[in-house]
């Protein structure tokens, strides 16, 4: 049965799947669905904020820990990226988590017919949760943010030298975009997402309530919104010279192209993107030789908003 066909089926399942760099705001963007009604997982299951992020990560640890095993079983992990040929031919057995597994611990944490759920792995590990959620209804939302921007984050946050932070930032789109194909998605920009948030919920509502999603407005919600999405959530703004000098042309290119999507895409067909540069696999298996980035107590590397 096609995605398609499953949904004509049954309007009222849908899953909104919230993918992203880190740093990127897919936090913020979460909490914001959800505000439009859309559910989250269970409190008991929910990262707890931290420093780096006062309004909470809205992410599940069950969830986090299972795309960590699924990128562990790749040979990889969060913060060294597979190369982007991995899931070539579809999802690869591996000695880990099974999709049968994964399912049932997406359902645990999720008991709700609609749901939305955040992971920045999961831009990594999509084609194995699309393969786990085959039957069932899916919308994507990726948050993108400019790359010189996110890299910096990443360095005052955990030290990862920004050239790395670059990498990644390039390794975690390329796989959304690729792996989003064909399904619902909706491009969020982080700046435009901070400067009207009110603009945005309505926008993503209109993208939502098509594919069966179950918005309620309830009174205040703008100023709701207003109060926990606000401008200060952006401290680190690249200045031009500055992306210019340290970022690749190239990355500049990729995300230029993702800036040219204004709006919900219901068939989401992936930009023409130039080869990733040569130089990103050798330096995050460098970055990944000489040891993980500092975690923050109580949280796992790689962690974000």
């Amino acid at each position: 049965m096609t995605r398609r066909a499953a949904h004509r089926m049954d309007q009222d399942r849908l899953g909104v799947l919230v993918v992203g760099m880190h740093r990127s705001g897919t936090s913020a963007v979460t909490r914001a669905v959800n505000l439009l009604g859309v559910p989250l997982g269970l409190s008991s299951d929910r990262l707890p904020a931290s420093p780096s992020n006062k309004p909470g990560h809205w992410e599940s640890t069950s969830l986090v820990a299972l795309n960590d095993s699924v990128l562990h079983a790749l040979g990889r992990s969060s913060w060294c990226p597979p190369p982007l040929d991995i899931w070539a031919g579809g999802p690869r057995a591996a000695a880990g988590p099974t999709p049968r597994r994964a399912r049932l611990l997406l359902q645990r944490v999720h008991p709700t017919r609609q749901w939305v759920w955040k992971d920045p792995r999961t831009s990594l590990t999509l084609p194995f949760w699309l393969a786990a959620l085959h039957d069932v209804p899916v919308a994507i939302v990726l948050a993108v943010r400019h790359p010189m921007e996110v890299a910096v984050s990443l360095h005052k946050r955990d030290g990862t030298p920004v050239e790395v932070g670059l990498c990644m930032w390039e390794r975690y789109v390329r796989h959304a975009l690729a792996a989003a194909a064909g399904l619902p998605v909706l491009i969020t920009h982080y700046d435009r997402l901070l400067a009207d948030p009110v603009a945005w919920a309505q926008r993503a509502a209109g993208f939502l309530t098509p594919l069966g999603a179950r918005i309620t407005w309830q009174p205040g919600w703008e100023n709701g919104l207003r109060s926990f999405i606000q401008p200060g959530l952006r401290h680190e703004i690249a200045p031009r010279a500055d992306r210019a000098e340290a970022a690749t042309a190239h990355l500049d290119t990729v995300h230029d192209a993702l800036r040219q999507y204004d709006g919900p895409v219901r068939s989401f067909r992936p930009p023409d993107l130039p080869p990733e540069d040569p130089r990103v696999e050798q330096r995050l298996l460098h970055h990944a030789r000489g040891g993980r980035p500092q975690s923050i107590p109580g949280r796992a590397p790689g962690t974000a908003r």
